[in-house]
Parts: structure tokens; C-alpha cells; sequence
């Protein structure tokens, strides 16, 4: 006589509370909104050409200032 077999249905991981749930969701939001805000930042300094030197045709330079970043634009002479 032949046995059928007998397999069981995977069962399911415990779900955490709802609050957890919650929680980890709003971690993850506003740390995807604080890198994205760092991204920005940067990529506007770098539009700007923050801390660029521009050369002028009298032989002296100056670096561009900064939008968010504090920084003392500096100047000097290249001939």
C-alpha cells in the first residue's frame, strides 16, 4: 500500500506591531529626505562653482564664493 505524503504549509513570519512598522517607515522617509537634501546642497555649490578660481586679463584670480558652504572667497595674481 502507498503512503501519500504529508507536507506542511510554510508558515508565515510573525509580523511586528503596527507601530514598529510605522516607525521604521518614517526612519527610512526622513533619512531618504535628509540624503537627498545633502545631494541637493552639493550639486548646487558645484553649479555655483563654488571655490573656482576665475583668472582676469589684468593677471589676477579670485575664487567664487559659496551658497550654503562658509567659505572667504581668496585672491591673488598668476603673472
Amino acid at each position: 500500500m502507498k503512503r501519500t505524503k504529508i507536507t506542511l504549509l510554510p508558515t508565515l513570519p510573525p509580523q511586528q506591531p503596527l507601530t514598529q512598522r510605522v516607525a521604521k517607515a518614517l526612519g527610512y522617509i526622513s533619512l531618504g529626505i535628509i540624503v537627498y537634501i545633502v545631494m541637493i546642497v552639493v550639486a548646487f555649490e558645484f553649479l555655483a562653482g563654488c571655490g573656482e578660481k576665475v583668472y582676469h586679463s589684468n593677471g589676477t584670480w579670485e575664487t567664487n564664493s559659496c551658497l550654503f558652504v562658509p567659505y572667504t572667497p581668496s585672491k591673488g595674481t598668476w603673472r
